[in-house]
């Protein structure tokens, strides 16, 4: 049966879901600082508990790379849509889109590997919450180093796969006419700035979030 709205309207209510959860958990935390209320279990990596020196071992920290990860897993799934609208725009072929099928089956995917993403990042955190709890300085090091790089790859991988999409719209000239004022044009050219403004959410905040993490 077909829908009766457009599947690319379901990518933004996926793409707000992390959002939600993340605010929600965020608000709740905060407001129990608020309201004088501490867990050293579950606080917040910019307020530490007095037996630890790093704000790595809370699972807020977790929670917000995973966050992180699937904003930016989301936003490199609907660039690909909008480049393959604007490829086919430029070709001339009849622009479907995507199944409802198609959709919850590329969310599911990206919420998976976020489970398991949040899961390895917070065993890694562990390991390195009792490394420094049982004084061995070296492998809280190297489990810390590790730990960054998990950090980085993925935050890396994506905004190299969404530059990659912009450099294709550019060499292959899907770009819209800029003096052609049609309605088709006008609509391209919406489509296009659209792609872009992703592409600049890449490297203006996500690409510097990543790099920060190393510290």
């Amino acid at each position: 049966k077909k829908p009766s709205f457009s599947t690319y309207n379901l990518y933004l209510v996926y793409l707000a879901l992390p959002d939600l959860i993340y605010a929600i958990y965020e608000v709740s935390m905060y407001g129990n600082l608020i309201n004088q209320q501490f867990n050293s279990k579950y606080y917040p990596y910019v307020v530490l508990p007095s037996s630890s020196l790093s704000p790595n071992f809370s699972p807020d920290w977790a929670l917000f790379v995973t966050y992180k990860y699937s904003n930016m897993a989301i936003n490199a799934i609907i660039t690909y849509e909008v480049m393959t609208l604007l490829r086919d725009s430029k070709n001339g072929v009849k622009v479907k889109p995507p199944s409802l099928k198609r959709v919850n089956k590329q969310m599911a995917i990206v919420y998976f590997i976020a489970l398991l993403y949040f899961l390895g990042f917070f065993f890694l955190q562990a390991a390195v919450g009792r490394a420094e709890h049982n004084g061995e300085l070296e492998k809280k090091m190297d489990l810390f180093y590790v730990l960054s790089v998990y950090k980085l790859l993925t935050g890396f991988a994506l905004a190299a796969y969404v530059i990659y999409l912009s450099c294709v719209v550019w060499r292959r000239n899907y770009l819209p006419p800029l003096t052609e004022m049609t309605a088709k044009q006008k609509s391209l050219r919406e489509l296009y700035f659209y792609f872009f403004r992703i592409v600049i959410l890449f490297l203006a905040i996500w690409v510097p979030c990543v790099t920060l993490l190393l510290y």
